[in-house]
């Protein structure tokens, strides 16, 4: 099975997808990342149906020192920056054709036989992965997930990119990969 560790987590993913650290790749190191203050996302995880881009957070241990970008809203933002300046390299990695990259850039950018005559979008989800320490009962961790995961969409929603904020304990199982650590 697929995995990417990041941080001190490590990321399963079923058989058949195909994975890729990113923001470790060579085309973003030496083309995108030319542009000044581009971002990127950690994870790029593509199964037959949908492109996760994938943000991981570990603000185990040093809870107190992020707890004010959780509270304004400052790391949604940071999180949608990297998830439109992804898909703005996976487009730029298309027009260079950059091999490393394609079929996560021919998912959302190659036109198909099924798309001729026809609207239809590929399913493109941004996800901050979120882990943190155990946090005083006062906290409310659904609240403060669901105002980031608005927040996000609120900026992407001019590239329809579907939010979500989650971690190991809220991850759907429904998505199909797991995560460890």
């Amino acid at each position: 099975m697929p995995t990417i560790t990041e941080q001190k987590l490590t990321f399963i993913f079923p058989e058949t997808w195909l994975v890729n650290k990113y923001d470790e790749q060579s085309f973003y190191r030496n083309q995108v990342q030319k542009c000044q203050a581009t971002g990127a996302v950690d994870i790029l995880a593509l199964s037959e149906h949908e492109l996760f881009m994938i943000e991981v957070k570990d603000f185990r241990n040093s809870r107190i020192e992020n707890k004010q970008r959780l509270k304004t809203g400052e790391l949604a933002i940071e999180v949608a920056h990297k998830l439109r300046d992804t898909l703005t390299g996976l487009h730029g990695a298309y027009r260079w054709q950059e091999s490393k990259l394609a079929p996560f850039y021919n998912y959302v950018f190659a036109r198909s036989k099924t798309m001729i005559g026809a609207r239809y979008q590929r399913k493109i989800t941004g996800i901050l992965f979120l882990e943190e320490d155990i946090v005083p009962a006062k906290y409310d961790v659904q609240q403060t997930y669901e105002n980031l995961r608005k927040r996000m969409q609120k900026q992407l929603k001019f590239l329809q990119i579907r939010c979500h904020v989650y971690n190991k304990k809220t991850l759907p199982k429904k998505f199909g990969w797991q995560v460890i650590g």
